[in-house]
């Protein structure tokens, strides 16, 4: 277990709670994965952000890593599930984490070296799946008037093939920001993603799953999906984004209804630095049973035990 304990401004009570955290983390790992629930498949979601928890673990991310390419499909991408539906939007989600496991896990080179293979193939599938809004004969129109270049507001989809959606999206554009390319054409997507996600806003503040109305209707936020989109969107030159200003009040000012909400407001409110945050992990601690437990949901554990790691500047500079 490596846990700095001479971190400034992180408490005994704390250290304590993230070393139980992830040493139940690290008990629940089967097979170089892990499930949403104990005892059921794996899932890559859950499995991402628990990697992240477990990223200074050498054995944990060593099993990982060894387990992982024989998940990933033909075409590039993964899929959430262990059925093997088809490649999805958690491609997005774990090439992030490969990602912050690539920057600060102690890896050997034959590790680096799989990891770069596997996320740069996961990559090019998600440059591949953005969702399309148009018909073949609609671009090829587009093509005619606007050129080869032209692109056009759009995000990504849960699974190929079908309607844009704020988390996906989300995830892809963490993903993109990781990458070591930037290359005028992954900047001009990552443009078009960070526009798609302010588009989408809600009226009051921060996002739900997709549309901002309903038959007519103002949808309201959901705490999840706002806290994935403001994550995506953080960075210096959005900063001052009046939306993001609003997205982040909407939360500070949010009362807490179940732990699964607390974890995630804890969460991204301690990336922005927002005061509210540590009263909110104490309220975790306090919740966190003696097994070491934030949330019987692992993934809601892991971001839970994120909520609680100083060394965020590892995960999202």
């Amino acid at each position: 277990m490596v846990i700095d304990s001479n971190r400034s401004g992180k408490n005994d009570a704390e250290l304590l709670a993230q070393r139980k955290a992830i040493a139940f983390l690290v008990q629940e790992q089967k097979a170089g994965f892990w499930p949403y629930f104990k005892g059921k498949d794996f899932s890559l979601e859950a499995s991402s952000w628990a990697v992240i928890c477990c990223r200074k673990e050498k054995k944990a991310v060593e099993s990982f890593l060894k387990n992982l390419p024989a998940r990933q499909n033909a075409d590039g991408g993964f899929s959430n599930e262990g059925a093997r539906l088809g490649s999805d939007w958690s491609t997005g989600l774990l090439v992030f984490a490969l990602r912050v496991l690539y920057d600060c896990a102690d890896l050997t080179d034959a590790e680096k070296k799989s990891l770069l293979n596997i996320s740069k193939r996961a990559e090019s599938w998600l440059l591949d799946n953005r969702a399309e809004r148009y018909s073949a004969a609609g671009r090829f129109v587009l093509l005619l008037w606007k050129g080869p270049e032209y692109d056009y507001v759009r995000g990504w989809p849960w699974n190929e093939g079908t309607f844009d959606w704020i988390e996906p999206t989300a995830y892809a554009l963490l993903a993109l920001r990781k990458s070591e390319q930037k290359d005028a054409m992954r900047l001009k997507v990552m443009s078009s993603a960070e526009e798609y996600l302010l588009k989408y806003a809600c009226k009051n503040g921060g996002w739900n799953f997709g549309d901002r109305n309903l038959y007519g209707v103002a949808n309201p936020p959901d705490i999840q999906s706002t806290a994935v989109s403001l994550l995506a969107l953080k960075s210096e030159t959005l900063k001052n984004e009046a939306k993001i200003l609003k997205a982040m009040k909407y939360l500070h000012e949010h009362k807490t209804a179940s732990s699964q909400e607390m974890a995630w407001l804890a969460f991204i409110l301690g990336f922005y630095g927002d005061s509210k945050a540590q009263a909110l992990i104490e309220n975790l601690i306090k919740v966190q049973d003696a097994g070491g437990t934030f949330n019987q949901n692992l993934h809601i554990h892991s971001i839970a035990t994120i909520a609680l790691d100083r060394n965020k500047g590892e995960i999202l500079p």
